[in-house]
């Protein structure tokens, strides 16, 4: 990893994000193989703008969060990509200048290869690290179903039949290793995530915990009876206080 300037986690989706997350939110400063510095930075938005948080801050506010961890926010059709972009840029200069190395994480990255091209072709194309996680289709397909698709159509039969499902990784990576001076590490995400990024860096964060799981038939059948407390395929935060309290 000599050289290396940052370290982007892209994901992808429901392929051991959530747990890689809440493992370098609880241990946010490492050490590689080489006994260099890795610093695991999130991105907090507030009404000013976002604010990257480091070290104990990360820690508390993962704790305090109701998915138990903390990270970057991911670009959709209403995110003006600009900030945030710009806050990893200020990110990497504070590493270079602080002798660490940063280590990001989002795992809808994948998808916008294009967006961070043009970003580090600004930046100089510094040397990159991208570590994604992959699983087969169709047992992606699956988890994505439960995920997503169960929220907006009456069966699975139907959901596949619409098409556009967002398996296209492979075309995505594609453009993410033509960036120059980036390093793609491609890893299947079981049966451990975490030990894999270990692997990768000789990091020590510990077992992998079963995150962002699926949620029992009765939490699932009550929130699909009652839009209200989950609105959304993409609004997770019902179902994730659920899971809390029944687990407590």
């Amino acid at each position: 990893m000599s050289g290396r300037s940052l370290i982007l986690h892209i994901g992808a989706p429901k392929c051991g994000s959530s747990a890689l997350q809440s493992a370098l939110t609880r241990h946010p400063d490492l050490r590689d193989s080489a006994g260099r510095r890795l610093r695991y930075i999130a991105l907090r938005q507030q009404n000013d703008g976002y604010h990257p948080v480091y070290g104990n801050m990360v820690q508390r506010r993962g704790a305090a969060s109701v998915y138990g961890y903390m990270c970057w926010p991911n670009f959709g059709r209403h995110t003006d990509s600009g900030p945030i972009l710009k806050a990893m840029q200020d990110v990497l200069h504070a590493g270079q200048r602080g002798g660490w190395v940063p280590v990001l994480s989002c795992e809808g990255w994948i998808n916008h290869p294009d967006l961070f091209a043009g970003a580090l072709a600004d930046l100089g194309h510094p040397q990159v690290d991208v570590v994604c996680f992959l699983r087969p289709p169709a047992e992606w397909v699956n988890a994505a179903w439960w995920q997503w698709g169960i929220w907006s159509v009456p069966s699975v039969d139907v959901w596949l039949n619409r098409g556009g499902l967002p398996y296209g990784f492979a075309d995505h990576l594609e453009r993410w290793a033509a960036i120059p001076n980036l390093t793609l590490r491609v890893r299947r995400s079981r049966p451990d995530a975490v030990q894999k990024f270990n692997a990768l860096y000789g990091s020590h964060l510990g077992a992998q915990k079963a995150e962002n799981i699926s949620s029992p038939a009765s939490l699932l059948g009550f929130l699909l009876r009652n839009r209200a407390y989950r609105e959304t395929p993409h609004d997770a935060r019902s179902e994730a206080l659920g899971l809390v309290q029944r687990l407590r």
